[in-house]
């Protein structure tokens, strides 16, 4: 039996980070009636991050091999920046013979339909809740009201305990980027960073921020970035 809403409510605000919110927040969902649940980020054509996954096996592999998102009549939707929309409302609209064959493949990979959530932001950037069924079914239409604002209490939750963990981690970064440089000086004949943190230069907080983004789609299944990421940085940068 899923939750009410207070009680949905009440459950992620006792989530103190976001491991134990996906957790509930994936329980809930999947007594919803979902079986499949992606926490996208798109940030214009450039930066597709997925902080968090839970498709059929080789399902993730499968979309990218076939390059389907290049067609997904779903990021159309997004790019008119469309409100919430189930996959039969989207295919209710007139649909290329190429995104039909999308939609028909994702089928084959265990994602039969489903219900997507984008959440607008300036910039091009969109935050995108995908849940979606592993074969042909649905669940009562009244409950998609409930499930959107589920959806948008676990999405600002999310925000908060991300920004409240990427603030403890800059305050660490902080306090001991000092002493790692120094003991990396000592290590190393050449004194990188003697002058502290703030010599940082641009290239290498560059690197780092691509690395963040690889470890974050490395737990999400997605891997090419970061076995790439020698040749992405560049062998001196790695």
């Amino acid at each position: 039996m899923p939750l009410n809403v207070d009680e949905f409510i009440a459950a992620i605000a006792h989530c103190t980070d976001t491991d134990s919110l996906f957790a509930v927040f994936r329980a809930d969902i999947e007594r919803e009636g979902f079986q499949n649940i992606t926490v996208a980020r798109n940030v214009g054509t450039e930066i597709f991050e997925v902080p968090y996954l839970c498709v059929p096996d080789g399902a993730t592999a499968g979309y990218f091999e076939q390059n389907l998102a290049e067609h997904d009549p779903v990021f159309r939707m997004i790019a008119n920046r469309a409100p919430a929309f189930t996959w039969r409302e989207m295919e209710q609209r007139k649909l290329t013979s190429v995104e039909k064959n999308v939609v028909g493949a994702c089928r084959e990979l265990g994602l039969a339909g489903g219900f997507t959530l984008p959440f607008y932001g300036p910039y091009g950037i969109s935050d995108i809740v995908g849940l979606s069924f592993r074969e042909p079914r649905g669940i009562a239409p009244e409950r998609y009201t409930i499930v959107a604002m589920k959806s948008y209490a676990f999405w600002l939750r999310y925000h908060e305990l991300d920004s409240a963990a990427m603030s403890g981690q800059a305050a660490l970064t902080g306090q001991f980027a000092h002493q790692e440089i120094r003991a990396r000086s000592r290590r190393k004949a050449r004194g990188t960073h003697k002058d502290g943190a703030a010599a940082i230069t641009a290239e290498e907080c560059r690197a780092l921020v691509i690395s963040d983004i690889a470890a974050r789609r490395y737990k999400a299944g997605l891997t090419l970035l970061n076995d790439t990421l020698e040749t992405v940085l560049g062998a001196t940068m790695f």
